[in-house]
């Protein structure tokens, strides 16, 4: 994608065509109705939207900076997550496009025809079209990021969520006659999502009592200090990539 450059070949649609790869919630025929609240927002919140996806993540913001767009942009918070997602569905389509034989403006006049956006008005339409522009052009920084992100990914599961439970289990004496509450002793269950296209590999759950609980406490403690140490290594110095 180049928003500078004339561009050399027949421009296909960047809506239709090759589209069951699509990875996000939001379906294709939802597109429209997914970038329409781009046309509400605010010159402020905008340019908060624009300054958040200019950054090497682009539409992939991580938790923290998703959490802070939404408290900076509230009339789409609930929302938001369906708007990058189309954002990122539609950069990865044009950038695909390569090379076409018009400007980067006309191409996102021809993206908003097709999407057709018949909720709003032409006043509207123009406020999206003026605002895709600006979100859907080249990000320098991204492609370094996907790099990136595909060499930590690797090729085994990744996890990516953990959840904890406390259990509280009673002890009620050893007698099939008699019950009698003796007390009660804690474990810690765990469970761990993954990134895995295998169903069986895209969850686990385990559990450990307390003494299993210190003994993974240090071994994470343990590996945050060969992270530490290995930053700190004049040989390395620069040389360690890291996801901002």
């Amino acid at each position: 994608m180049n928003n500078n450059n004339e561009r050399t070949s027949a421009a296909p649609s960047i809506v239709t065509g090759a589209m069951s790869a699509y990875p996000s919630i939001t379906p294709p025929g939802a597109l429209d109705a997914a970038l329409a609240p781009l046309a509400e927002l605010s010159d402020f919140e905008f340019q908060g939207l624009l300054f958040a996806t200019s950054k090497p993540r682009s539409f992939l913001l991580s938790s923290k900076e998703l959490k802070g767009l939404r408290e900076q942009i509230p009339s789409v918070a609930s929302n938001l997550p369906f708007l990058l997602s189309a954002l990122s569905f539609l950069y990865s389509r044009i950038d695909a496009l390569g090379e076409v034989s018009e400007p980067f403006d006309q191409v996102i006049a021809r993206l908003v025809d097709e999407l057709d956006f018949q909720m709003l008005d032409a006043q509207k339409k123009a406020t999206i079209q003026k605002r895709l522009e600006e979100l859907l052009k080249k990000n320098p920084g991204f492609g370094r990021f996907q790099k990136i992100l595909r060499l930590q990914d690797g090729f085994i599961p990744n996890a990516t969520r953990f959840r904890s439970m406390v259990d509280l289990r009673p002890d009620f004496g050893e007698s099939d006659d008699s019950l009698e509450y003796k007390g009660v002793i804690t474990t810690i269950q765990f469970r761990v999502v993954t990134d895995s296209s295998n169903p069986s590999l895209q969850e686990m759950i385990f559990q450990v009592n307390e003494e299993v609980l210190e003994d993974l406490r240090k071994a994470v403690d343990r590996a945050q200090k060969k992270i530490a140490l290995l930053k700190q290594e004049p040989k390395l110095a620069g040389q360690i990539l890291g996801i901002d």
